[in-house]
């Protein structure tokens, strides 16, 4: 038998998660099967299970790369200092994102009060976007480049959940204009 090289293997489960993405949010995950996805990419349920050990397992893996993508995009546009339109840069990706996968990040949220596995991820992922900008507000106080009078821990969940509220008016389809003008208004009260 020959010999599977690794590069070959990450290829493969990067096929695999690709394939996956694309039927979750398509049918979703409930109504995915292994079966489905390995019909996607033209290879056995069991190659699937060389690879992954359940449906569950990859759907994880997609939910916590979304997060980490948003996490890398928020790092890198704060670092600009426009905080507004650095944000106005997130929510539009964060849109896209939503359009392409809204069966999935749908699924996500509703698997959450029944599966302690997807539960734990979401906790996680947000403690992670929290601690990263929660680090990112301190940084800017302590340099004086936004008020040093507010608590950076309650600035953060602020923010998070006007970002949060901010998407879901965009993707109910609101007025683009309306929310982001609502957006800097809130950001230029919150952190001045």
């Amino acid at each position: 038998m020959p010999k599977v090289v690794p590069e070959y293997k990450e290829v493969a489960r990067t096929r695999i998660i690709q394939a996956a993405t694309k039927i979750f949010s398509q049918k979703g995950y409930q109504e995915t099967s292994m079966d489905d996805i390995a019909r996607e990419i033209g290879v056995t349920k069991a190659t699937l299970y060389s690879y992954f050990d359940s449906k569950k397992d990859i759907f994880n893996i997609i939910a916590t790369s979304a997060n980490q993508k948003l996490r890398e995009t928020l790092h890198t546009s704060l670092s600009n200092h426009d905080y507004v339109g650095a944000v106005e840069g997130i929510v539009t990706w964060k849109m896209d994102l939503l359009k392409e996968f809204i069966h999935t990040s749908m699924d996500i949220v509703k698997l959450s009060p029944r599966d302690e596995d997807v539960t734990k991820i979401l906790r996680d992922e947000r403690e992670k976007d929290l601690a990263e900008l929660q680090e990112f507000i301190q940084n800017q106080m302590d340099t004086k480049a936004i008020r040093s009078d507010l608590d950076a821990y309650i600035i953060a969940n602020i923010v998070l959940a006007l970002y949060w509220e901010m998407i879901t008016q965009l993707y109910a389809g609101f007025d683009k204009e309306k929310v982001h003008e609502t957006w800097s208004k809130s950001m230029t009260a919150i952190i001045g």
